[in-house]
């Protein structure tokens, strides 16, 4: 079948979809680096400890100078995705990248009760750069990120060295740089769990519904009770076998097809909708997944014993 027949070949699948309206603005977020008093403070604390000449001469300092390089690329990805911005388009994206990848998690001699705390939040600022990166790798357009990383409780310290605060508040400086990085790492802990409540649903694929879709590689029809606005700009995300694929799309016919009954008396029965839309703008990548997933279909529809 030609593509250019191919592209109106419709198929009924069933797959977890969402469907979000472009906002005209974005909810501005502050980013912790520049507003945040609790931040400058720890960052103002780390590098005064990190001066000191009895540590920098016995090379206590390179313990810590590699996670706190992490944590900085960190803090400059976050504060990117915070303004909606995708940190590829900075100059400075991969040569950070590049230096992030050449750090590693300092070795311990196996003795040292401190080694599992530093190993610890190594492994924890390592997840959540990944799981970053992973959301700037599979963003739509720079501007749609799936924040799918898992919220957790803050980093504690005293789960690894349970005198850890007692410690820092004596003046040791080793425990001073622990609980300074630890601080400053929760800090971007919550700015990360504020960011993906920005993006609401929209972050948990896991809890997209599944719907009955009409679907080929030029758009989908969709029924049900939404109302979406005929002139409105939308992102279309669908959970393939393969990935998640992402498209925008535009609103191009909007058909009343009855009410919905509702099993309250006291609701007024809704009206029901077959909303079609027309993809506009899809990354080859994309177009090539919803195109070999439709081909399945069909192949699937017309031999059933391939399921």
């Amino acid at each position: 079948m030609p593509e250019n027949k191919r592209k109106f070949f419709r198929m009924n699948v069933e797959l977890p979809v969402f469907i979000w309206a472009v906002p005209e603005s974005v909810s501005e977020m502050s980013v912790p680096s520049k507003s945040n008093a609790a931040f400058q403070r720890h960052q103002s604390q780390l590098n005064h400890l990190f001066l000191d000449e009895k540590h920098l001469r016995n090379g206590a300092i390179n313990l810590f100078k590699g996670v706190n390089q992490r944590v900085d690329f960190l803090v400059w990805l976050l504060d990117y995705l915070i303004q909606g911005k995708d940190p590829r388009q900075s100059k400075d994206f991969y040569p950070k990248l590049d230096q992030d990848r050449l750090i590693s998690m300092p070795e311990g001699n196996g003795k040292s009760s401190v080694f599992p705390l530093i190993h610890a939040l190594y492994y924890r600022v390592d997840e959540l750069i990944l799981s970053l990166l992973a959301a700037v790798e599979q963003s739509y357009d720079g501007q749609v990120f799936l924040f799918t990383r898992p919220l957790y409780a803050p980093f504690s310290g005293e789960r690894y060295l349970h005198n850890l605060a007692a410690l820092a508040d004596k003046g040791n400086w080793l425990a001073q740089v622990l609980q300074n990085l630890i601080f400053k790492l929760n800090i971007y802990e919550q700015a990360y769990t504020d960011l993906k409540a920005r993006f609401g649903d929209l972050s948990y694929p896991e809890h997209w519904p599944i719907r009955g879709l009409n679907l080929s590689t030029g758009g989908l029809a969709i029924e049900g009770e939404d109302e979406f606005a005929a002139d409105g700009s939308f992102y279309v995300l669908m959970q393939l076998p393969q990935a998640i694929v992402a498209a925008q799309a535009r609103i191009v016919g909007r058909l009343p097809i009855g009410t919905s009954v509702s099993s309250q008396q006291s609701e007024k029965p809704k009206s029901r909708y077959r909303v079609s839309f027309e993809f506009e703008n899809v990354a080859p990548g994309q177009q090539a997944l919803i195109t070999q997933f439709v081909i399945e279909q069909e192949l699937v529809s017309a031999h059933p014993e391939l399921k």
